[in-house]
């Protein structure tokens, strides 16, 4: 029951927030986000919210050498550097939705993991005590 519990605290921050974000996207003519492969993007990320917050409670249950805090930011930062790295050198976000060219292509390489480490140490945390998610 437990990992179910951490999959869906994993998942839902991602699962409200993307289909607007995606909405906003599609409708303020944001780059070629008409023409992208994009549509299936609201569909994994959540997923792929859920199965890393499963990981993270099944690690820490054995591995507890760092505060809680500690762990939800490297774990944030490290789903944020493989975001970032899948979005920037297979997808070519940067350059697909905001058009972006030469070295500030890579500025999602910093920036993600900041926002998902943010993003882990304040929402899932919250979501994992809400929903009672132990670790």
């Amino acid at each position: 029951m437990n990992l179910l519990k951490s999959f869906l605290a994993g998942l839902a921050f991602p699962a409200m927030v993307l289909p607007f974000l995606y909405f906003f996207l599609y409708f303020g003519n944001v780059g070629e986000i008409h023409n992208a492969p994009l549509q299936f993007i609201p569909l994994f990320v959540p997923l792929l919210f859920g199965a890393v917050n499963i990981f993270y409670v099944k690690i820490n249950e054995q591995y507890s050498g760092a505060t809680e805090d500690r762990r939800l930011w490297w774990t944030g930062i490290m789903m944020g550097l493989g975001v970032a790295v899948l979005g920037v050198f297979v997808l070519d976000l940067p350059i697909l939705l905001f058009r972006l060219s030469g070295w500030w292509q890579y500025v999602p390489l910093v920036f993600a993991p900041l926002l998902y480490g943010l993003i882990w140490r304040y929402v899932i945390k919250s979501l994992n005590r809400s929903l009672k998610v132990e670790e």
